[in-house]
């Protein structure tokens, strides 16, 4: 069984996304490919059908939100809120038009960003809600 960051679709994003990071990921990169990739498996739909995305967390995390879902900053698409309090728990809203997902992670530490793509759901996210909007 392959792993969801080994998806065609997916796998060129991420290289995208690490190469507008310095060619680099961490951790908070890694959190916001993996939010974004589950919000958008859990409304059904590919990067074109997200309308907004809303992001607490740091900036690294907001960077992977906004190359994944195509959301921009400067285009208004994405609202970005940047925490650094501890306990860091980010936070990602993705919009499309009828439906929204809340996705909510746990506030925890991973060793590297290889522990963020291959946790089990429950050890990466409180919480995944959908519900049916109209924007």
């Amino acid at each position: 069984m392959s792993k969801w960051y080994e998806e065609e679709a997916i796998k060129e994003w991420i290289e995208i996304a690490i190469k507008l990071h310095r060619n680099f990921i961490n951790i908070g990169l890694a959190l916001g490919i993996r939010a974004s990739v589950v919000g958008m498996k859990a409304l059904g739909v590919d990067r074109s059908k997200i309308e907004k995305a809303e992001v607490w967390g740091v900036k690294c995390f907001g960077e992977a939100v906004e190359v994944m879902t195509g959301c921009k900053l400067i285009r208004e698409k994405l609202v970005f809120h940047e925490i650094y309090e501890p306990p860091l728990k980010p936070k990602l809203i993705l919009w499309t038009i009828n439906n929204k997902a809340i996705l909510e992670l746990l506030a925890r530490e991973f060793k590297n960003e290889d522990e963020v793509f291959n946790a089990p759901e429950e050890e990466v996210f409180e919480n995944v809600t959908i519900s049916n909007i109209n924007l």
